[in-house]
């Protein structure tokens, strides 16, 4: 069995957060054709405990520990040499070591670098005996995300996230000039992108992310959290998403402040659910002073908030690629009121009122509204999404790929 290299910035597992699901749904199909040689980042002392996991799939497991100081130390460093915080972060002469070493015998045949953070580490032909074929999956345009974030700062961050902006524009042409195939999560990412190449526009490629279709299965029972929290009558609306990301943050806070006081003046009984791990303390105190807001956290599973709320919202401002969050609801049949930033790269037939997207706080409050005036109909979202969004046929696309 040929050997392949996976290097990622983020520990693949648990798969809780987009990156990391999308990472381990690569990392499952590697390991039915190669041996797998893994090298990430455990940027979380909570997941140390799933390197045993990892295991089961790879050969061999690679990692390093990224502490918080080590992230503020590099960013620092990276702001006073001209490098993108992005790369610098990921910056391992350790790690590079250990690679170069890896691919100096010439029996890899393949290299897959998820990210552009992890882009860095992939060969120069010029410089490796043999070299393997390369695949970056750079999954959305991150240097437009940073684009997106100084629009939202304040000087000094307005600078820093700009500059950020810029540089890893520049790293990502770079990267695509290095790697025998770039690949980005939807058609519209790709194009975003291809419009800044000069050359090089015809390897890069496009696959896209799926779900879990018999985890997130709504015919699966499960207790009513609504309940339990005391709050069973209360029209749940649900939001979930990592919360120490700030996209994610940032959604749950504009819809607060924005569209919750539109949607309690209509229905005073509505609620509003953020369920997602590591939430900031300003997130707690604007929705402790949010009439009928709720800040849950992390939870252990996430379907019975799905399955007993009233509808999904995916408010967000700042949205890159393709929103797991909307796809998984879909997969549980709830209707779904997203941002148009959100909906922008999932492909449904928006005809059947499973999906609203909304350009406004008030069209988003018309939304949760009309939404909640069709609790008793049924949402084919499901059907929507087996048709479109299975993670075998994605997997299929990024292992054609690679070959």
């Amino acid at each position: 069995m040929e050997s392949v290299i996976f290097a990622v910035h983020r520990i693949p597992y648990p798969p809780n957060k987009g990156d990391k699901i999308r990472s381990f749904q690569m990392l499952k199909a590697l390991s039915q054709d190669y041996k797998v040689i893994l090298y990430c980042f455990v940027d979380d002392p909570r997941d140390l405990q799933f390197v045993g996991k990892l295991k089961e799939l790879a050969s061999e497991v690679y990692y390093e520990e990224l502490t918080r100081w080590q992230v503020i130390a590099r960013a620092v460093k990276a702001l006073l040499t001209g490098r993108s915080i992005t790369e610098a972060v990921y910056c391992s002469r350790r790690m590079r070591a250990a690679l170069k070493q890896r691919l100096s015998n010439g029996e890899v045949r393949s290299m897959v670098a998820f990210s552009s953070s992890m882009g860095q580490y992939l060969p120069d032909s010029t410089s490796v005996t043999n070299s393997p074929t390369t695949l970056i999956d750079f999954v959305d345009v991150d240097s437009l995300k940073w684009r997106d974030y100084s629009q939202q700062k304040r000087v000094p961050m307005r600078w820093i996230y700009g500059r950020e902006a810029k540089l890893l524009s520049r790293l990502e042409k770079e990267l695509t000039a290095r790697a025998g195939v770039s690949t980005f999560v939807t058609r519209a990412e790709k194009e975003l992108f291809c419009r800044q190449l000069d050359a090089h526009s015809a390897t890069v490629k496009v696959f896209g992310n799926g779900v879990d279709l018999e985890f997130f299965d709504p015919s699966i029972e499960h207790p009513s959290p609504y309940n339990a929290l005391g709050m069973m009558d209360l029209m749940p609306i649900c939001f979930v998403g990592a919360m120490d990301y700030y996209a994610n943050e940032d959604a749950a806070v504009w819809f607060m402040e924005q569209v919750m006081p539109l949607v309690l003046k209509a229905r005073p009984d509505s609620g509003f659910f953020v369920v997602g791990r590591d939430p900031s303390h300003r997130l707690k105190r604007i929705a402790r002073s949010t009439p009928g807001a709720l800040v849950v956290g992390g939870v252990a599973d996430v379907r019975p908030y799905l399955q007993h709320c009233a509808l999904v919202v995916a408010p967000l401002r700042i949205a890159r690629g393709m929103q797991n969050k909307v796809l998984e609801a879909l997969a549980m049949n709830k209707f779904v009121v997203a941002s148009s930033a959100a909906a922008e790269g999932v492909d449904i037939d928006m005809g059947n009122r499973c999906m609203a997207a909304c350009r406004s706080a008030e069209e988003m409050a018309a939304g949760v509204l009309a939404a909640f005036d069709l609790e008793h109909e049924h949402c084919d979202g499901r059907q929507q999404v087996m048709a479109h969004y299975g993670w075998q046929p994605q997997m299929e696309k990024f292992m054609g790929l690679l070959k």
